[in-house]
């Protein structure tokens, strides 16, 4: 195997971008904010959300790539809990 096999990769396996975007889902699947540009915060980051209005922890961060020439979409699932709360969900 020369250089250029290690570089292009197998043939075999698809090829795709980086992300652009990312995508902040609730832990039950509904989409609750698309950013333009990659964010990637580690599991147990605490965000905000205006709308709905409530507060989150990041409880998982994965790459979406739904299939070959698509560009994947960097995906943040979060447990919500009432904005302002000390408490953690």
């Amino acid at each position: 195997m020369s250089a250029d096999d290690v570089d292009a990769g197998p043939r075999d396996v698809p090829h795709t971008g980086m992300p652009d975007r990312t995508l902040v889902m609730e832990d039950g699947g509904r989409q609750l904010l698309w950013i333009d540009g990659v964010l990637p915060l580690p599991e147990g980051a605490r965000i905000e959300l205006a709308a709905p209005r409530a507060d989150g922890v990041v409880t998982r961060v994965r790459l979406a790539a739904a299939r070959p020439g698509v560009t994947p979409v960097l995906v943040l699932d979060v447990r919500l809990y009432d904005a302002g709360s000390t408490d953690s969900p």
